[in-house]
């Protein structure tokens, strides 16, 4: 029933995974010239999205605007969304919001 979710996450957890796998610490700091953002802030932004599309779920809708954590703790935050969505979607209470709502908004390449 939640098989696009799961999937969803599966695959973003994989590739993700393999982008952050022997990242040394300071790369989340690494910056290009112009006003694009680092890594450690597209990683807490992606944080930010799993959590909002989390309390969508729970039939709520709640939005935080993260500072990045040190790298290290911003991908163990990272891990541990992807384990939060899993049990949410293995528990037996239904996904509140529509599922649509839960995969096109936070889930989605923006």
């Amino acid at each position: 029933m939640n098989l696009p979710i799961r999937h969803t996450l599966a695959t973003l957890a994989y590739r993700l995974g393999k982008v952050l796998r022997d990242a040394p610490p300071e790369f989340s700091d690494f910056a290009t010239t112009g006003s694009g953002r680092t890594p450690g802030q597209i990683l807490a932004h992606i944080g930010d999205l799993m959590d909002w599309a989390l309390t969508q779920a729970e039939g709520r809708q709640a939005w935080h605007n993260s500072e990045p954590l040190p790298w290290p703790q911003e991908i163990a935050r990272f891990h541990q969304a992807i384990k939060k969505w899993s049990s949410t979607l293995l528990r037996a209470a239904p996904v509140r919001s529509p599922r649509s709502v839960c995969f096109k908004a936070p889930l989605r390449m923006r």
